[in-house]
C-alpha cells in the first residue's frame, strides 16, 4: 500500500509539471482495483517484457497487494510459474472486466501451462487463497 501512496504522490507532482526528485528510486507503478468490495493494489504490467515478468522473482506481498497483466488486445493466455517464489492464484478477466476464470498456480510447478478458458485482455495475480478468501468467482466484475 505504501507503494500505491508513493505513486499517488508521483503523479501529482507529474500533472502539474513539477519537477522533484525522490533520494531512493520510485517503485513500479501501481493501480487500484475493486472486486465485490475488496479493495486490491495491483502492480501494472501494461508491456510485453512486463507482462512476461508478472511476480518473476517476488517472494512476498502485502494484504490486498497483487499484479495486474495488461494484453495489448483481447485473445487466449497462457501463464506460468518460472522464477515464482510463492503460490498464486490468477483471475483471468475479459474486456468487459468480467472473470473468465481463477487459476491456482503452484511455484513446485513452474514450467506447468495454465490456460485460460476464453480470450482475455487482463490477467490479476494474487497471492494463493485471496479469491477464496474474499468470496470471489468467475463472473464477478471487476472494477479497474
Amino acid at each position: 500500500m505504501e507503494n500505491y501512496k508513493l505513486n499517488a504522490f508521483n503523479r501529482f507532482f507529474l500533472d502539474r509539471n513539477i519537477n522533484y526528485r525522490f533520494a531512493s528510486s520510485i517503485p513500479d507503478p501501481y493501480k487500484f482495483l475493486i472486486i465485490n468490495k475488496t479493495p486490491i493494489y495491483a502492480r501494472l504490467a501494461n508491456t510485453p517484457q512486463l507482462t512476461e515478468k508478472g511476480l518473476m522473482g517476488v517472494s512476498e506481498l502485502g494484504h490486498n497487494e497483487g499484479c495486474l497483466l495488461v494484453f495489448a488486445s483481447e485473445s487466449p493466455a497462457t501463464l506460468w510459474m518460472k522464477n515464482c517464489k510463492m503460490n498464486l492464484q490468477a483471475a483471468t478477466i475479459d474486456n468487459t472486466g468480467k472473470i473468465v476464470d481463477i487459476l491456482d498456480m503452484y511455484y513446485a510447478d513452474p514450467y506447468r501451462v495454465h490456460y485460460s478458458s476464453k480470450p482475455i485482455r487482463y490477467v490479476l495475480e494474487m497471492k494463493e487463497g485471496f479469491f477464496s478468501k474474499n468470496r470471489i468467482k468467475a463472473g464477478d466484475i471487476v472494477k479497474i
